[in-house]
């Protein structure tokens, strides 16, 4: 972070849709918000690359991990089923390499020496990441609440589904986001692929990046 300085930071953040609402039209959305600063200090720089002062909306999150999850690009997002034969714009937010790339970092996450293995989802391969936040008060971050997160990508050889967990004040010595948002994510990704009748693959293969790149290139994507 030090070395490419903050703006390239802020860059990706915009493409990757942080900091603006978006396409689902949906009354009283939020768009969340990135930093504007005249003068920046090293320590901002520092934290805003690891995601600390900035806000997002789960969404958000779901349509950051949607873009690994279709090759680097990203799709507008709609609450409507699109018709059949309808082509929405699509935008090249990174390179297809880079996305896979992340997609197989995402995949070692749940894996036996992973953050969140409570994650995994049985007969399937899947990935994604943790995140544990402080919430903030009126003075600053509280120093005994905070936000679970998981974002996970299912299954991650052939992207189907990118569910956002987002636990509010977890209680108890378990409170982050591979405690107690990745179970949560487990069991609802379970029930997707069972409704969707998917076909369970191996969940413990360590996929390398070359396997991913060749997975599901002409498929649907998230």
């Amino acid at each position: 972070a030090q070395a490419i300085g903050h703006e390239p930071v802020l860059s990706v953040y915009r493409r990757f849709g942080l900091g603006e609402p978006s396409s689902i039209g949906f009354p009283g959305e939020r768009s969340g918000s990135l930093p504007n600063r005249e003068r920046w200090s090293e320590i901002e720089k520092v934290t805003l690359a690891f995601g600390y002062g900035l806000t997002t909306t789960p969404l958000q999150l779901a349509q950051a991990y949607a873009i690994f999850a279709n090759e680097g690009r990203r799709v507008p997002l709609t609450l409507l089923k699109r018709a059949d034969g309808e082509q929405p714009p699509v935008e090249r937010v990174i390179s297809e390499e880079v996305a896979q790339q992340v997609l197989t970092v995402l995949h070692r996450v749940t894996g036996s020496e992973g953050t969140a293995k409570k994650a995994r989802v049985p007969g399937f391969s899947v990935g994604g990441k943790t995140g544990t936040v402080h919430k903030v008060g009126p003075s600053g971050y509280l120093p005994d609440q905070y936000l679970a997160l998981f974002v996970g990508v299912a299954p991650i050889d052939n992207p189907r589904y990118v569910t956002a967990v987002v636990i509010d004040r977890p209680q108890g010595d378990s409170y982050g986001g591979g405690a107690a948002a990745a179970p949560v994510y487990s069991r609802i990704t379970q029930e997707v692929l069972r409704i969707q009748s998917a076909v369970p693959t191996d969940s413990d293969k360590q996929l390398p990046v070359k396997a991913i790149a060749m997975a599901g290139r002409d498929n649907p994507r998230a």
